[in-house]
Order: structure tokens, then C-alpha cells, then sequence
């Protein structure tokens, strides 16, 4: 397991307060003004649980100045681009998601807000950057006691975007460090790194594992791991670009279909429960129970219809990006770019080294 910790002075400050990235040298590479970087972009999805801290590291380390939120209520309700900034010689641009928990949208929502912004960048970068670099990082609180079902069930759905060949690209970032003492936050990152419930598997693939202690330099030393890495398509691009996938045939559009058909099997056995427990309570003339019964039936039938209509929404066709697609294949063809999106991806595949 790698673990990076930056110095204890932060350069955050200083650097932010100027808004263009001085020369600043960083474990031998030189971080540079935008000016200097050259036209080869590298676009780096953040992802992770709402209030992960994805907003704040993007902020920190491209002077951007996206919504942020010290509680669990989520500010990242859409897919937000940092401003571009210089880095190694490189442009590079992140991109800011919303959590699959996210406390305004519902998970098929903002899967499909995803897959619009990888689709964009995908055919944005064939046509004006064939050779653009794509990578993906993922927060993780070390300051969570416990790795939840729904800190699992993220990690997971973010695997599946990634696809397995793509993560000797994909640094896992923990961060809070303060929240915790030393021994527990040590203990706590081990068992994430060792345990297979957790990010082992990801890590025998070739994903890194790094720490955050929220400086200036701690953050650009995680992002200079990840941009010397060969390019691979996220697994999520290739299904819609190229396989020309419905969202919902997708790796994550089918598990998310399978979590969100297993929450609604289980409010509805609870809502059978309580129509039993209801008549149970009629019967013995238990009329203050049963009126509490009623009104947690129509609770659990609200979440029932909430989730039958997500359903509903997610077998909606999503014509594998075409409309999406379609602006960009306009200029390219205006331009007088030939574009073979099929061609691009197995070419991409066939100069990745194996893993």
C-alpha cells in the first residue's frame, strides 16, 4: 500500500489566494501556470460518498470554487468541471460527481448525469484530443468508523464504471485524518487496504491507495500519481460509445437496477408486514396502534412508488449518447475530422499495457 503525506505548512493558502498556479516544484516535477502547460489534456473524474470531501480537494488543488458543505447534506447535485490548471507539463481538468447517496437526486439520476459528462468528454476528446489521458479517483472519510452498506454499495458502482481494466489508473484518496487519531486511523486504513469487503480487490488490480491530510502539496502529490499512467477507457464509455449500450444494459446500469429492485422487495414484504400487523390490531380493538400502523403503511407505500418510478425512468432509452453525441459529430464532420469511435477504443486497448 502506498501512503503519501505532504508537509506540514500548507501552500493552499498562499497558492489559492493568486488564482493562477505559480512555478512550485513538487517531488521533482514543476507545477505550472496554465500558460505553460501544453494542449494535451488529462481529465480526472472525482468520485465518492456525499460529504467525502471531493469538492474541497478539487477546490484546493485547482483553485476552483465549487459548493461545499461541512454536513452530509450533499452541494454537488450536478456534474461540475474545476477550471483547467497546469500540472507535469499537462492541462488538467477535474470532474466534480454527486454520490450515488446524493440527498437531491436519486441514484439512476445521477448515474445518468455521469454518464452524459464521461460520454461528452469521450467524444470531445476523439475529436479535438485522440490522445487525451482519463483517469478516476475515489474519496473515501478514513474518519468513518465502519465502511457502511452505502459506502460499499458506492465503491462498488464506481468499480463498475471503471471496469476492471481500468483501475492500475484509479487512486483510492483517504482523508480526514484529523477527525481521528493516529493508531485508529492506521488501523482503520489497513483494514479498508486488507479486507476484501473493502478495496483489496481494487488494489490487486493495480489501483493505488493514498492519503489526504487536506495541504496544497498532499494533493498534487496524489494527482502526479496518477497522470505518468498509460490512458484506458472507462468500462461505462466503451459500453455507450462504442458496445452502443442502453444506460440501463450497462455493468453499473444493470447493478444499480438489481440494488434498486432488492430495496423495493424489501419495503415490499415490510408493507405486507404491516397490513398484517394492522388487521391484527382492528381485531383486538387496538385502535391507537392501528392508526400508527396506517400511517407508517403509507409511508412505506410513498417509498414503494418512489422507487417503482426510478425504475420506470431508468428503462428509458438513452439511444447509446447519440443525442449527446451528435453536436460534437457535427463539427467533427465540419471540420473535416474522421471520426471512428470504434476504432479509437481498440486502438486505445491495444497500446494499454496488460495489467
Amino acid at each position: 500500500m502506498q501512503s503519501d503525506w505532504g508537509p506540514s505548512n500548507d501552500f493552499g493558502t498562499q497558492v489559492r489566494s493568486r488564482l493562477v498556479l505559480s512555478s512550485l516544484a513538487v517531488d521533482g516535477y514543476e507545477v505550472v501556470g496554465d500558460q505553460a502547460a501544453d494542449e494535451k489534456e488529462v481529465t480526472i473524474a472525482v468520485m465518492g460518498a456525499t460529504g467525502s470531501g471531493k469538492s474541497t480537494f478539487i477546490n484546493l488543488v485547482s483553485c476552483s470554487d465549487l459548493s461545499i458543505n461541512d454536513g452530509l447534506k450533499s452541494c454537488t447535485s450536478e456534474v461540475e468541471f474545476s477550471r483547467a490548471f497546469g500540472l507535469a507539463g499537462k492541462t488538467v481538468r477535474l470532474i466534480d460527481t454527486p454520490g450515488f447517496d446524493d440527498t437531491t437526486r436519486s441514484d439512476t439520476e445521477v448515474l445518468k448525469m455521469i454518464a452524459v459528462a464521461l460520454s461528452q468528454m469521450w467524444v470531445v476528446h476523439v475529436v479535438k484530443q485522440p490522445d487525451a489521458d482519463r483517469f478516476c479517483k475515489y474519496m473515501q472519510r478514513i474518519s468513518d468508523f465502519r465502511m457502511t452498506g452505502i459506502s460499499r454499495r458506492n465503491f462498488h458502482l464506481f468499480r463498475k464504471i471503471c471496469g476492471e481494466d481500468t483501475l492500475k489508473n484509479v487512486v483510492i484518496v483517504t482523508n480526514m485524518w484529523s477527525e481521528v487519531n493516529a493508531e485508529r486511523g492506521l488501523a482503520r486504513e489497513d483494514e479498508l487496504a486488507s479486507d476484501s469487503m473493502f478495496f483489496k480487490p481494487a488494489l490487486d488490480k493495480g489501483a493505488k491507495m493514498m492519503r489526504h491530510d487536506n495541504t496544497y502539496h498532499s494533493a498534487v502529490t496524489i494527482m502526479l500519481q496518477l497522470i505518468p499512467n498509460t490512458p484506458t477507457p472507462l468500462l461505462l464509455q466503451a459500453e455507450l460509445i462504442e458496445q452502443e449500450k442502453d444506460i440501463a444494459q450497462t455493468a453499473a446500469g444493470t447493478e444499480l437496477a438489481r440494488d434498486i429492485e432488492e430495496q423495493r422487495q424489501k419495503y415490499v414484504e415490510e408493507l405486507s408486514e404491516l397490513q398484517q400487523e394492522m388487521q391484527d390490531a382492528f381485531r383486538e380493538r387496538d385502535h391507537e396502534t392501528a392508526e400508527e400502523l396506517e400511517h407508517a403503511q403509507e409511508e412505506t407505500k410513498a417509498k414503494v412508488l418512489m422507487i417503482e418510478q426510478q425504475q420506470q425512468g431508468f428503462k428509458g432509452t438513452f439511444a447509446s449518447m447519440a443525442a449527446v453525441a451528435a453536436p460534437f459529430v457535427a463539427a467533427a464532420a465540419a471540420a473535416g475530422v474522421t471520426m471512428l469511435l470504434r476504432h479509437n477504443v481498440h486502438q486505445m486497448r491495444s497500446h494499454s499495457p496488460p495489467p
